[in-house]
């Protein structure tokens, strides 16, 4: 039976919670996870994942200012080291992690006779490195971010019932329609005619009083603002 330190770095991978429990509850089959850790745990963005640190004690540390998202997290490769030498019975890390310098922390995990498992969602160069790779499931993150749409859909419906007839016909003056043939105009591409007509119009009334100015101004002179 095998005995799992699992660490996840949250930064390098889209991980829904579902994709979550389904490795998880894959890895506990036939054996134990003795801890777990999310790095780059972010309190808004992966707020789904509060109850999951709760229900399995997780450990997490927060973004760090200045991290290249592309790069490791040395404290994952620190977290690593430590657990491999203090702790014997673990026997197996299930790692995500950045492909960038990753190959150091698997040199590492090896020399002290550790088996390596990285997930992924497609197979990558570091990952043929370990020796088993975990596909995540893309099919379960694609039905997650549905579900939050819609969630967040059904929430701005919700929230645009409670605004006023008013406030809908302005802003939808403001931000003009499906048809307008205008960007955030209210002009609708079957009545673009019409509405160019009032517009020759009222430059046309423009130009034509600016034309009488000028040719009172020739007769009167300076005298036409007097009158």
């Amino acid at each position: 039976m095998e005995r799992y330190a699992v660490l996840i770095d949250l930064s390098t991978i889209r991980l829904g919670v579902n994709m979550f429990r389904k490795l998880y509850e894959e890895l506990t089959q036939n054996g134990t996870i003795e801890y777990l850790k999310f790095y780059n745990y972010n309190t808004k963005r992966h707020r789904e994942f509060r109850s999951i640190v709760k229900e399995y004690g997780a450990d997490v540390d927060l973004p760090m200012q200045g991290k290249k998202r592309v790069r490791i997290d040395m404290r994952q490769v620190i977290d690593a080291v430590r657990i491999s030498a203090t702790c014997p019975a673990i026997t197996t890390f299930f790692l995500i992690a950045s492909e960038v310098d990753g190959l150091y922390l698997f040199n590492e995990l090896k020399r002290a006779g550790k088996t390596i498992i990285m997930a992924v969602t497609l197979p990558t160069t570091l990952s043929s490195k370990a020796h088993r790779e975990y596909i995540l499931d893309r099919d379960l993150e694609i039905q997650e971010e549905v579900a939050v749409a819609m969630d967040s859909d059904i929430a701005d419906d919700l929230d645009s019932k409670s605004v006023s007839n008013a406030h809908n016909e302005n802003l939808h003056k403001i931000m003009g329609n499906e048809n307008s043939i205008f960007p955030y105009s209210d002009i609708d591409a079957m009545e673009i005619d019409a509405k160019m007509k009032e517009i020759d119009d009222r430059l046309l009334a423009v130009i034509n009083q600016e034309k009488s100015k000028r040719n009172l101004s020739r007769i009167f002179g300076d005298d036409i603002d007097k009158l």
